[in-house]
């Protein structure tokens, strides 16, 4: 199995990783009830618990650094494709929430307070301090707010001053809690000044320098990021618990440059692998299949399996419980995740996304337009250009262009480039680009653009 030209394999397997890794660190509500069984996880002052979540904010952020140079990509298009991949199948889990808590209120995933406003938030992944209804969701809030910031800069004509945007928001964050603290006043910053920010810029910085990342001297380098990075948590492991709030920028630098550096060093890998042809080895082969499977499960392994190991964990308290049997539990429970979240991937999930984007597809060529493509500043420009070619002020006929569908909604913008005329009216048509990269899709399987990344998390 040859990596596909333009895919990074390395990214699938990434997120197989990282979904494992979550599953695991949940895992314990299979053996909570077994009796003296004590759930236990290796190395936990090096390695911190849900280091996979982590490692999801930098695969999004290396991912929307790719989807945003797609040609033509404008800020509809992108929320579009990134609503059918994130909200609809996220709906229908949080919905079986609300199911379970009617039917028992006492299987309630998480603390949460059903109340409507409450559940209004939770579905539409709005920022709160409280956990939403899907109680995983709180990481699909920082990446909601994360995806809102890189349509902003699609918006204005500027999609490479995403990082710059994202870093800003995380040191206003710091800011915010000098002056918290300085006052006595806690600050809302939870999301929208979160510390895990840093972890999408991280990302896109990654994406930008894949080229110089993916040498073969960059492999020393990045493994002793890593190491660099285990030993000041080894260090600093008996102390770091007292820093209080600034213990979050103490994971992102620590966990988030480890994550930085773990990626990197899998993409480096995965050239190396390709020059040796050594995806003719069927030990490798199978596993970088079963990981890029896992990789492309990975948004149904997210939402699904908090459902199932709780289940699990309830069912075997029927049976007499012994501490020899936890491991065999824990482990049991794993592998029932991966196999009922590759039947939702491929039986609901990939069908739905597949259905929705053919829906709309259809829809904007039956209006002769890509929905909302290109930036309301880039089609602006582009009239200004030709009433200056044409030299004079006279209106472009009906057949030379058309309002977009925003047109009604610029009259600010049209002042401000000095379109007094106003914009003329008809329709427009975007050629087709060929080889054109679509805005982003799985958090689950990242291909389509650079083949595989346009799934995220």
């Amino acid at each position: 199995m040859r990596p596909t030209e333009g895919r990074f394999l390395s990214i699938q397997v990434a997120r197989g990783i990282a979904a494992l890794e979550v599953v695991y660190v949940h895992s314990f509500l299979v053996v909570k009830h077994v009796p003296d069984y004590q759930y236990a996880r290796p190395f936990p002052d090096l390695i911190p618990e849900g280091i996979g979540v982590d490692l999801f904010f930098l695969i999004s952020g290396f991912v929307m650094a790719s989807v945003v140079t797609s040609p033509g990509l404008g800020p509809g298009n992108f929320l579009l494709r990134r609503f059918i991949r994130i909200y609809p199948i996220y709906w229908i889990f949080s919905a079986a929430v609300v199911l379970a808590f009617l039917l028992n209120p006492a299987w309630n995933l998480g603390s949460f307070s059903y109340s409507p406003t409450n559940i209004i938030k939770s579905l539409l992944l709005f920022p709160q301090l409280e956990y939403p209804l899907l109680s995983v969701g709180w990481t699909l809030e920082h990446e909601a707010l994360f995806y809102l910031m890189v349509a902003s800069m699609l918006a204005i004509g500027r999609p490479g001053a995403a990082p710059t945007v994202v870093l800003c928001f995380f040191f206003s964050g710091i800011v915010l809690r000098l002056v918290g603290e300085a006052s006595g006043t806690k600050i809302w910053d939870f999301h929208v000044t979160s510390p895990m920010l840093a972890e999408f810029w991280l990302g896109m910085i990654l994406y930008n320098f894949r080229n110089r990342v993916m040498s073969a001297g960059s492999l020393p380098v990045l493994v002793a990021v890593m190491a660099g990075c285990l030993a000041v948590r080894y260090v600093s492991a008996s102390w770091a618990e007292e820093w209080g709030v600034w213990q979050e920028y103490y994971r992102v630098v620590t966990v988030g440059f480890f994550c930085f550096a773990f990626l990197g060093i899998l993409m480096a890998l995965e050239k190396f692998v390709e020059r040796r042809s050594s995806f003719g080895v069927p030990a490798v082969t199978g596993l970088l299949a079963g990981l890029v499977i896992l990789g492309d499960i990975s948004y149904s392994l997210y939402l699904s399996h908090w459902f199932i190991l709780s289940a699990l964990g309830k069912a075997i308290t029927i049976f007499p419980g012994s501490p020899a049997y936890g491991g065999l539990f824990q482990a049991g429970g794993i592998i029932l995740c991966v196999i009922l979240a590759a039947g939702t991937y491929f039986l609901l999930e990939k069908p739905m996304i597949e259905s929705l984007n053919r829906h709309f597809r259809s829809r904007s060529r039956a209006g002769g337009r890509t929905w909302l493509g290109g930036s309301p500043g880039s089609y602006l420009r582009s009239v200004a250009q030709r009433r200056q070619a044409t030299g004079s002020g006279a209106r472009p006929t009906s057949g030379e262009t058309a309002a977009p569908p925003w047109s009604g909604k610029l009259r600010l913008l049209k002042l401000l480039a000095g379109l007094q005329a106003g914009l003329p009216t008809g329709s427009v048509t975007e050629p087709a680009v060929q080889g054109r990269r679509s805005a982003g899709v799985s958090t689950t399987r990242p291909v389509d653009t650079p083949a595989s990344l346009k799934k995220d998390l």
